[in-house]
Order: C-alpha cells, then sequence, then structure tokens
C-alpha cells in the first residue's frame, strides 16, 4: 500500500473517532416516544414531602397533620421516606392558598411529584452532566366551605390524591414496559419481554 492511500485512509479515520476495525459495535438501545420511562423507577428512591401552606384567615390549621398522612399512605404502600439529613431523589410537594370572604372560605389546593432526572450536554470530547428534579405527576383542585370544614377536606383530599398516585404508577409502569417490547426488535424484544418491570 503506497504512501498515499495510507495518508488518505488517516484522513478518513480521523472523522471516526471510535471507529473499531475488529467489531463494529451494537446500538441496544430501544426508543420509545411520548412515554416517561421514570415511572419504572419512582418506587426505587427515597421520597420527602414538602407543605407549602398560603391559606390565610385560619382556613387551614391542621397542614402538619395532612404532611403526615401523605407520609403514612406512601409508607405504607412500601416507599421509603428520607431522614431528616437525607437526601430523596423523589419530592411531594403540597401546595394550598385560600382566604375568607362573605362566611366562607376558599382554597386551592396541588399536588406534585417531582423526580430526579438528568441532561447531558457534549461539546466534543467535553460533556456536561446535570441533575435536576422534574414533574412527574400533577393533581389540583378547589375546595370551599365553613372553617369547620376545610381541615377535614383538604386532609381528605390530599390522601385521595397521594393514593390516586400510587395506583397509577402501577398503570404507568405497565404502559411503559408494554410500549418498549413493542418497540424492541430482535433480541432486545427477547431481553424486554423476560425483564421483571415489577
Amino acid at each position: 500500500m503506497n504512501v498515499k492511500l495510507w495518508a488518505c485512509l488517516a484522513v478518513i479515520f480521523s472523522f471516526f473517532p471510535n471507529f473499531d476495525s475488529s467489531a463494529e459495535e451494537v446500538d441496544k438501545t430501544t426508543y420509545i416516544f411520548g412515554m416517561d420511562t421514570r415511572w419504572l423507577s419512582v418506587e426505587n428512591g427515597k421520597f420527602e414531602v414538602f407543605v407549602f401552606d398560603q391559606v390565610k384567615d385560619g382556613c387551614w390549621t391542621n397542614s402538619g397533620a395532612v404532611k403526615t398522612a401523605v407520609e403514612l399512605e406512601l409508607n405504607r404502600s412500601g416507599y421509603e421516606l428520607a431522614g431528616d439529613d437525607e437526601h430523596a431523589s423523589n419530592a411531594v410537594f403540597l401546595t394550598s392558598l385560600g382566604f375568607f370572604q362573605s362566611g366562607i372560605c376558599v382554597a386551592t389546593y396541588s399536588f406534585e411529584i417531582y423526580t430526579g432526572d438528568t441532561v447531558r450536554f457534549y461539546s466534543g470530547e467535553h460533556g456536561v452532566l446535570s441533575l435536576y428534579r422534574s414533574q412527574l405527576w400533577e393533581d389540583s383542585g378547589v375546595l370551599a366551605g365553613g372553617k369547620s370544614k376545610m381541615n377535614s377536606g383538604l386532609k381528605d383530599s390530599y390522601v385521595n390524591m397521594t393514593q390516586e398516585f400510587l395506583v397509577n404508577v402501577a398503570k404507568q409502569k405497565k404502559n411503559v414496559a408494554r410500549e418498549i417490547i413493542e418497540k424492541s426488535t430482535g433480541s432486545e424484544r427477547s431481553f424486554w419481554e423476560n425483564y421483571n418491570f415489577e
């Protein structure tokens, strides 16, 4: 092989730094769209619950008890709660805003689940990995009534939304697993068909 041909090949291969002449790399990634794979691992991370009480005029006075009730629902379903000095990958945000007017209390309430997520950015051989939380689940509503009923009403609403989330985890896991199997091919399909998604 002459010098000119070697030089030509050197230029071509310089554009493919990961080229391996002995074996071609096999991409074992299954691509799915419109579904969040975080549902498959949300049960593996610890949870912490935060309460944002912005209800005025004494319309909500048991926010601490509501937080405890939500934590109890998570714990009963086998989810682990983070300790005081621990970092949790999953966060539950309970947010209520409200006031008293014309003899009744009016409050909005929202229940949000945020889980760990990552984004990668590359420029040549240099990369940046960003770790953050993003929303996985959200539910909300409005409650109105006398002051005597607001505490029990908000507590029941948050407990119900916690239960709805827990039921939805199983449903979403099945949906994601089904999509993965349907979109995979060859040996990857065989792998995912035998994979324990539970």
